[in-house]
């Protein structure tokens, strides 16, 4: 386990089965932003769940997906970090005579001079280099394809650590991303990430996050080189780490709206339970939602005393949007209403229950002072002569019953 600027990070690698000799690599990074990443890199076991879960049981819309029937990850996907213990997919290119020559490594590698020690932040393995020697520029670069994402970072990790305060260097040192195009060329934008300035001592910086928009080329293929620029030669030793390199993009949305209607008039309230965040129609009856792409699940409108045609909708792999997703919703709740204006109207009192003394009674007198009675009559509990239910300190107990009451089957009953 390990705390980085922006997440915790929990790797397990080459972990085995209870009394099964296989490996099983993976990682999950939650980052304090709310996004919770899953990096399965080796997976030995035959059988097995991935995933998150509130523990409160399966969800409405609830979709199995079969991990094992997914693509094998490329090279874009598992290896940005470096963590096949090598360049894979990388060009490097060092100093004529560097410092310490650029490699992969795992922790515990340090220069000396009092500069820090190697600890990678993604898995066992980090880029490392020297950032001290012959003049020139040290550099890694790839190609990569970029989603066609409505936003597109490249994040990596790093941590730098330098003495240019004693050796006499009289040149900064730039640590910068580029992007180029696929396969190299001219520069389309340069991000400086570090500067070491003269006259400086930074034995460790600590980890620290990176991170370059790469939005103006969603959807194209680029290359990115990490460079490291020094302007003089040995001018004061160094030590530099690059770890966790990432290309984060959200997922493709589609849209899923339309109206819930009764009679040609809106329903107000009704939750589309299976839908992210369980949208609720409008005044107008009107829901709209943007859903990951592609999309699958069960959508089941819901608002209590109403049904509705249909009763749900199934979604597989929804890759456009779906505007008109209508339902019609038809009304079945019922009200029953009695207006004691004709006597007890079928209630049945019984003012003898228990200790006796009861109260109830059509009465006409005190519904102005008694909140929430109708005028002129009602089924009362109390004395109309002083409109409370107080018998003079003498304990009163009655009851009374309604009628039967026909409800219709998948009426809603509150």
């Amino acid at each position: 386990m390990r705390q980085l600027p922006d997440r915790m990070v929990v790797s397990f690698e080459n972990v085995p089965q209870y009394l099964v000799f296989d490996a099983n690599s993976f990682q999950v990074e939650i980052f304090f932003s709310g996004e919770i990443r899953i990096t399965i890199l080796t997976h030995g076991a035959a059988d097995g769940l991935v995933g998150l879960s509130d523990g409160q049981g399966i969800p409405s819309g609830f979709v199995e997906s079969d991990f094992s029937a997914s693509s094998v990850c490329t090279a874009l996907d598992a290896n940005l970090g470096f963590e096949l213990a090598g360049l894979d997919g990388w060009i490097a290119s060092d100093l004529a005579s560097p410092f310490l020559s650029l490699l992969v490594g795992g922790a515990g590698v340090t220069p000396g001079f009092g500069l820090f020690t190697s600890a990678p932040t993604e898995g066992s393995f980090a880029l490392l280099h020297g950032f001290d020697g012959s003049a020139g520029t040290i550099r890694v670069e790839r190609d990569l394809s970029l989603p066609a994402a409505s936003s597109v970072t490249l994040r990596f990790d790093y941590r730098a650590g330098w003495d240019l305060l004693n050796f006499g260097a009289t040149q900064p040192r730039t640590f910068q991303v580029v992007v180029e195009p696929a396969g190299g060329g001219a520069p389309l934008q340069t991000d400086v990430v570090l500067v070491a300035q003269v006259g400086t001592l930074q034995p460790d910086t600590g980890d620290l996050a990176g991170a370059v928009d790469l939005t103006p080329f969603a959807g194209q293929s680029i290359r990115i080189a990490f460079e490291w620029i020094l302007l003089e030669s040995s001018s004061g030793p160094a030590f530099f780490q690059l770890d966790g390199v990432t290309v984060d993009a959200p997922p493709a949305t589609i849209t899923i709206a339309g109206t819930v209607m009764s009679g040609g008039i809106g329903v107000e309230g009704v939750v589309l339970a299976g839908l992210p965040g369980a949208p609720t129609t409008d005044v107008a009856g009107l829901y709209s939602v943007a859903v990951p792409s592609p999309f699958s699940g069960v959508v089941t409108p819901q608002r209590f005393g109403f049904v509705f045609d249909p009763p749900s909708r199934t979604y597989v792999n929804a890759t456009i949007d779906l505007l008109a997703e209508d339902y019609s919703a038809t009304d079945e709740r019922i009200e029953v209403s009695f207006d004691f204006e004709s006597g007890l109207q079928g209630f049945t009192v019984d003012n003898a229950s228990g200790v006796g003394g009861g109260l109830w009674h059509v009465a006409t007198s005190c519904e102005s002072a008694t909140p929430g009675h109708t005028s002129p009559s009602s089924l009362y509990y109390g004395i109309d002569s002083t409109c409370s239910y107080d018998a003079g300190g003498l304990p009163s107990e009655g009851s009374i019953i309604s009628p039967p009451v026909a409800i219709p089957d998948g009426a809603g009953v509150q």
